[in-house]
């Protein structure tokens, strides 16, 4: 009976470590201004930071979220068209998606010169 006991503890320990947390910034910044930034955990499996950057034509708005990571990356694989296109900086009309992995990562305010490499799923 204890060593069926003990293997359960163990069981249960793996599970609770194989379910990775992002911890994320959530919340907007429009024009400068934050609205309502806050820190949060992400729970479940593939779970990335995800940060948003909006520009038109004068308006600038940062958002960012926890994001599944296979949804963050088919996001940001727009970012060749969307936000670094001739097209989209010319009009001055871009948007920008960026993901990441790791405590707090998605900090970033400005667009990076070129866009980082997808993450792993």
């Amino acid at each position: 009976m204890m060593k069926l006991l003990i293997v359960a503890v163990l069981v249960t320990i793996a599970a609770a470590q194989e379910e990775v947390q992002a911890r994320c910034y959530d919340g907007e910044i429009i024009n400068g201004v934050s609205m309502n930034m806050t820190e949060v955990d992400c729970s479940g499996e593939g779970m990335s930071c995800q940060t948003k950057i909006e520009v038109n034509q004068g308006y600038y708005k940062v958002e960012r979220k926890c994001k599944q990571t296979q949804a963050c990356n088919n996001n940001e694989s727009n970012n060749a068209q969307n936000c670094y296109s001739a097209d989209a900086i010319d009009k001055q009309v871009r948007v920008c998606f960026y993901c990441c992995d790791g405590d707090l990562c998605n900090n970033f305010t400005d667009i990076p010169n070129v866009t980082p490499e997808p993450l792993e799923p």
